[in-house]
């Protein structure tokens, strides 16, 4: 037996990441897993992950009866491709399999029937399947379609954690750390005609945006949160307290595990909360951390949570439906 993961060549972004990590852990429990990279080789993807430290190799799908071959949600057409293996649709996220932005509705709903005819398969036609998870959103989005999933999820590499030791001394400040890739629109509105020093999360290296957090004492992240995002569980780990909005993977307790009055609607009327909220923050900054230690503490376990999730993929995947 023999496990692909199909990986999208020359894309470093976080979900190839996890991507990466279900080959290196499969690999350390013995089982013989490949990336499997589209559509037209590695890139430089293969290399920036070994160098890592990443145990990784890759190699063709042979597609026979004995062999399983795992497909990010966001290319589940490919699955035709190998008509002999068994497929396991890895969901990586919700939002970004409808190619959905919350933007407009009218424009997500165009996306979503134009990505089926060129990428996605529809619901209907994965009832065979297995499915694996990121995220307690993906699972319970699943499980609301009658889908029975496996969560694995994903964790923070070694990298960050090394980089983050050595600026645990850093002092913080009266900082608002944001990306503005996520939910700028709204977010914009939290610092309009406010005195509230902020540092936008772009076009910065890897160190720059670690040490960015390392002053911050609030990330706030309005995205639509598809998945588990990984900048809001650095800036935990950093020490920033997370402030969010509701949607996608941040509405439940278990991806972003912050007390709930961190977690606001996207409306006009919360502004002037969410305002108050950080003011609160920068004057109360020990309190507040404190109230969120649980979700640092999870985050801290990750890697452990996974490698032991993906020691029982291979019961979930042949387990009788």
């Amino acid at each position: 037996m023999k496990v692909y993961v199909l990986c999208l060549g020359g894309s470093i972004a976080g979900g190839i990441e996890c991507l990466v990590q279900l080959v290196d852990a499969l690999r350390t429990l013995g089982i013989k897993a490949y990336l499997s990279y589209y559509p037209d080789g590695p890139k430089q993807t293969h290399q920036y992950f070994k160098d890592f430290g990443y145990n990784i190799e890759q190699a063709s799908v042979e597609d026979n009866e004995n062999n399983i071959v795992i497909i990010p949600e966001i290319h589940t057409k490919r699955a035709v491709l190998y008509p002999k293996s068994k497929k396991v649709i890895y969901w990586l996220s919700i939002d970004n399999y409808f190619q959905r932005k919350w933007n407009s509705k009218i424009k997500d709903f165009y996306m979503y029937f134009k990505t089926l005819k060129s990428a996605r398969l529809p619901f209907s036609k994965m009832n065979d399947f297995s499915h694996i998870t990121q995220s307690q959103y993906a699972t319970d989005f699943l499980r609301e379609k009658g889908f029975k999933s496996y969560f694995i999820g994903d964790y923070l590499n070694d990298q960050f954690f090394d980089m983050s030791k050595a600026l645990e001394s850093t002092k913080k400040e009266n900082l608002v750390a944001f990306n503005p890739q996520k939910g700028l629109s709204f977010t914009n509105k939290l610092f309009f005609d406010q005195q509230i020093k902020t540092v936008p999360l772009i076009r910065m290296s890897r160190a720059e945006l670690i040490a960015s957090l390392a002053r911050a004492k609030v990330y706030v992240d309005f995205g639509h949160h598809p998945g588990r995002d990984r900048i809001p569980r650095e800036a935990a780990v950093m020490r920033s307290c997370l402030i969010t909005s509701k949607r996608g993977s941040a509405y439940n307790s278990h991806d972003i595990q912050i007390p709930e009055y961190y977690k606001f609607d996207m409306k006009e009327y919360e502004v002037k909360n969410i305002v108050k909220t950080i003011r609160n923050i920068f004057d109360n900054y020990s309190m507040h951390l404190e109230e969120q230690n649980e979700n640092r503490a999870r985050i801290l376990m990750d890697k452990k949570s996974f490698i032991r999730n993906v020691d029982g993929l291979l019961d979930h995947i042949y387990e009788k439906k």
